[in-house]
């Protein structure tokens, strides 16, 4: 990782500068997005309801505001016959029947295996397990 000055990691914020997302963005440049459009049929407390095809369990989708100003994500948590059922990740005022929806999915099996990887590569933490 590349050495910073000061002035630098005071303006990255108190984690950034602890951690390399190089690696990151380099596999999510070479993913393929695909984007399925549907519409939200109904809202029922924090799960919304929506006619959309092609998407897994804990996939992000993108809902719009009925007026189109606003974008909330949200996350796909389960199937009700023909529908999907998303829980919202932030406040979803503005969000009512009729709004579009995106789902983004990731093809890349190798951003799944950069995520579960042991976080300093194939080097040990400790050489020696203190459990003998």
């Amino acid at each position: 990782m590349a050495q910073l000055d000061d002035k630098t990691l005071e303006r990255m914020g108190h984690f950034e500068h602890n951690f390399d997302f190089q690696n990151y963005s380099v596999v999510l440049q070479n993913s393929e997005l695909v984007r399925a459009r549907g519409q939200v049929v109904q809202v029922l407390g924090l799960i919304i309801e929506a006619l959309l095809q092609g998407v897994r369990i804990a996939e992000l989708c993108l809902v719009k505001s009925a007026d189109k100003t606003k974008v909330y994500p949200c996350e796909v948590v389960g199937f009700k016959a023909r529908r999907v059922l998303l829980m919202p990740l932030v406040n979803i005022e503005g969000i009512g029947a009729g709004c579009d929806e995106e789902a983004i999915r990731v093809f890349a099996e190798n951003l799944r295996q950069l995520l579960l990887a042991s976080p300093l590569g194939n080097k040990r933490v400790m050489a020696i397990d203190p459990g003998f």
